[in-house]
């Protein structure tokens, strides 16, 4: 009875790895998605030859448990593999349409520009600004639809750019913060015994205070590559998206704040200011602090972080910080390599300037620039 289920599982499979590529070859690309395009072809074919292998065995109806376990195995690991290649790369294929053509160049002079990132493949798909990094395949990008049409979050790129960094130089990067966790877990160890069971609560906390920090820091690490890349565009572009997020921005009660992914905006705010401060962006950081300071102040809000922050242990952060950039070496808003191709990034500062100054005149001006960009490439 298995032998019959599995050589119908393979058919099954069969069929939906022919259909794919059907649907796929169908379509006519844009050129920065080519890459992917191959590697998701490669792979389905990689799979439809294994499924043709386990086919020749079960035809020879050789009834062994342990070969049929096997094969089920199999089996079950390629219709897994195929769920998230459709997901991830099969479904984003799917929908490319012309109107990705400006954020996919964008996305592509940025991988361009680093040595770690200039072979690997990428697309993109609808959603809120996220990534799915991965060293051995494609990286896929998120972005909201308005925002595909628009330069102005574009500099969110940046961030989910560095998650891909930060993921092709792991090790190194988790090494770093393992020390900074260790200096952290001695700064909130209690003098006394930890059997000492008047202590207990505050024990688990310092020890969850210490967990949380393994993802605030590779946050706040994203956001600094997001403003080594964009420079004043990133500060601009990361206040403008989420400022409007709600209160959870500002403030966040001590029982959410265990294991939370992300550290509190008005914090990485004050993080990105300080450091844009000391790259020479003093007028724009200290706009940015008035502004969240200030609808933190109409709302009533206090400033607290319950012991997950403390100026204490702020500068061991940011020495971190300092390092995993060093590691990372992603390009500088201020350094990027004198070439003949268009620069998205002068056009997306220039976006943001263009914005600040005459919001009204902002849409026009946009759409040509636009326009006139994808013209010249």
């Amino acid at each position: 009875m298995i032998n019959a289920v599995l050589k119908g599982s393979c058919n099954d499979l069969l069929r939906k790895i022919n259909l794919t590529h059907k649907i796929l070859n169908a379509r006519k690309y844009p050129e920065e998605l080519l890459p992917c395009f191959e590697w998701v072809n490669h792979s389905l074919e990689v799979w439809e030859r294994e499924i043709k292998r386990i086919q020749r065995y079960l035809h020879l109806n050789l009834d062994d448990k342990i070969l049929e376990q096997t094969w089920y195995d199999e089996l079950t690991s390629i219709n897994n593999e195929i769920e998230v290649l459709d997901v991830y790369y099969v479904h984003p294929l799917f929908r490319a349409s012309e109107h990705d053509i400006l954020a996919l160049k964008i996305i592509q002079r940025l991988h361009s520009l680093h040595k770690q990132t200039e072979e690997i493949p990428f697309l993109l798909s609808n959603g809120s600004f996220s990534i799915a990094a991965s060293e051995n395949g494609p990286t896929l990008y998120w972005l909201p639809v308005a925002s595909q049409m628009s330069l102005l979050h574009f500099p969110l790129f940046f961030h989910e750019f560095g998650h891909l960094l930060f993921l092709l130089h792991k090790d190194e990067m988790e090494a770093l913060i393992g020390e900074f966790q260790n200096k952290l877990s001695q700064y909130l160890r209690p003098i006394v015994t930890q059997s000492d069971e008047k202590y207990k609560s505050y024990l688990d906390k310092a020890s969850d205070i210490v967990e949380t920090w393994r993802e605030w820091m590779e946050e706040l690490f994203c956001d600094a590559i997001g403003l080594v890349i964009g420079g004043q565009s990133y500060l601009y572009a990361f206040s403008n998206f989420i400022r409007l997020g709600g209160t959870k921005e500002y403030f966040v009660p001590e029982s959410y704040l265990s294991k939370r992914s992300h550290p509190v905006s008005l914090l990485r705010i004050r993080f990105l200011a300080e450091r844009a401060q000391l790259i020479g962006f003093d007028d724009s950081a200290n706009k940015l602090m008035q502004e969240w300071e200030s609808v933190a102040a109409a709302l009533d809000l206090p400033e607290d972080y319950f012991g997950y922050f403390d100026d204490y242990f702020k500068g061991d952060i940011v020495t971190v910080i300092d390092d995993m950039l060093v590691e990372a070496n992603p390009v500088s808003f201020n350094t990027l390599p004198d070439t003949n191709l268009f620069d998205y990034f002068k056009l997306i500062d220039d976006a943001w300037k263009m914005y600040n100054t005459n919001p009204g005149n902002y849409p026009e001006w946009e759409t040509n620039s636009i326009e006139s960009a994808l013209r010249v490439n």
